[in-house]
């Protein structure tokens, strides 16, 4: 019954109700363009001379906590867009987007039998148009926009490494990032990537899992010790033997040797706590920071 209670609230999300960016496989063999990925070395050696081709444009995209944005800039012909894409688009979809908004322009453009390089600094972004299989909309649309133009011209896509103080690259960026700061469209404007589903599916499942947790009667030890659902301490925790995972296990549910709970079962006279004489034996009682005790420790 909880599973199928979880499955129907995921599919009542209204993000999750959006259009996807997911696509079924597709194959292209035909991608009349090429990919350029120089190491830094190569770009220190080269600096000069890979900026150079009849046309050069400059793209990049951007993710901020107030959402994303993508860019592009070329100084002949002179050109500046900074594309707002909302709270969804991730930064791999701003970065294809903004190459496909270049591929757009240079449409407009018209160029014939020109040398065009297009700068990116995103090596994710090249590589996934420059593949063969593709499952995301995002990336099939700039590959048939880059293809329509590299069919008259000799288009190369390079990547670029980001902040070397090539002006380009840095009008660009911040052309990205100043298109994140507004945006008054429906959203998503790209449809919602694998990732992001995943992220909303994740953060909606914790949330419910902890408002179940903090619902259930009872377990008023157990809640002190484990508030909230942790990745970091179920890390830790399988990391330990299985004596060590044991005794921890006692003390987060209470269950363990200490006597209050010895006594509750029948196996000890009382629940007095053995080193301050005072309070009961329990596990918040022994090992809350401002009650820890000097003297002999105990046996599980």
């Amino acid at each position: 019954m909880e599973h199928n209670r979880m499955l129907e609230g995921i599919e009542s999300h209204s993000v999750l109700g959006m259009v996807s960016d997911g696509l079924p496989v597709r194959i292209n063999l035909d991608l009349p363009y090429n990919i350029l990925l120089p190491g830094r070395d190569e770009w220190e050696r080269n600096k000069t001379d890979l900026p150079r081709a009849d046309s050069c444009w400059y793209t990049d995209g951007s993710k901020t906590p107030e959402g994303a944005g993508a860019g592009v800039y070329s100084r002949r012909p002179r050109v500046e867009i900074a594309d707002s894409l909302g709270q969804y688009a991730t930064v791999f979809q701003a970065e294809i987007h903004a190459i496909e908004l270049c591929g757009r322009e240079l449409e407009k453009w018209g160029p014939n039998r020109r040398s065009i390089k297009i700068f990116s600094d995103s090596q994710a972004a090249l590589k996934a148009l420059g593949s063969y299989r593709c499952t995301s909309k995002a990336v099939w649309n700039c590959q048939q926009t880059l293809s329509r133009v590299g069919r008259t011209n000799r288009l190369t896509l390079v990547w670029i490494p980001g902040h070397v103080g090539l002006k380009g690259n840095e009008v660009v960026d911040s052309l990205a990032r100043g298109a994140t700061l507004e945006f008054i469209e429906p959203e998503p404007v790209l449809g919602l990537s694998y990732s992001t589903a995943r992220s909303v599916i994740r953060t909606w499942a914790e949330g419910d899992t902890l408002q179940y947790w903090r619902g259930l009667p009872g377990l008023t030890h157990s809640k002190r010790f484990i508030p909230s659902s942790s990745k970091a301490r179920s890390k830790k925790l399988l990391e330990l033997s299985r004596t060590n995972l044991r005794a921890l296990v006692g003390l987060y549910t209470g269950h363990c040797r200490l006597r209050h709970h010895m006594h509750r079962i029948g196996l000890a006279e009382d629940a007095e706590c053995r080193l301050c004489m005072e309070d009961d034996e329990t596990a918040e009682h022994v090992y809350a920071p401002a009650r820890q005790r000097t003297g002999p420790g105990f046996r599980y």
